[in-house]
C-alpha cells in the first residue's frame, strides 16, 4: 500500500495497533501524473496452448474503458492529472 500526500493536507500515516504500515510517498511528486498502467496476469490457467484465454482479452477491455472514463478523476486531490494509460500486459 502506498499512500500519496493531498495537496493542502498534511501527510497521512496508517498505522495498525501502533505499528506504522504505510507512509506518504514524498520522493516522486510527478509519481500519479499520467501513468501506465501494466497488468500482471500470473499462473498457468491465464493461458491455453501458449495464447492468453478469452477473459484477459475481456479484462483488458473493461480497464480500458475505465481508464478513459472519468473514474480516476477522484485522484486529482492527490496530485495526479486524473488519467492513466494503458500500457501492456
Amino acid at each position: 500500500m502506498i499512500l500519496f500526500r493531498r495537496h493542502g493536507y498534511p501527510p497521512e500515516v496508517f498505522s495498525f495497533n501502533g505499528v506504522t504500515m504505510s507512509q506518504p510517498l514524498v520522493s516522486n511528486p510527478n509519481a500519479l501524473r499520467s501513468p501506465k498502467v501494466y497488468f500482471v496476469f500470473v499462473g498457468p490457467k491465464w493461458k491455453q496452448e501458449g495464447s492468453p484465454i478469452a477473459a484477459v482479452g475481456g479484462m483488458i477491455a473493461a480497464a480500458k474503458a475505465i481508464l478513459s472514463s472519468s473514474y480516476l478523476d477522484g485522484l486529482k486531490q492527490y496530485g495526479s492529472d486524473g488519467t492513466a494509460t494503458y500500457g501492456d500486459s
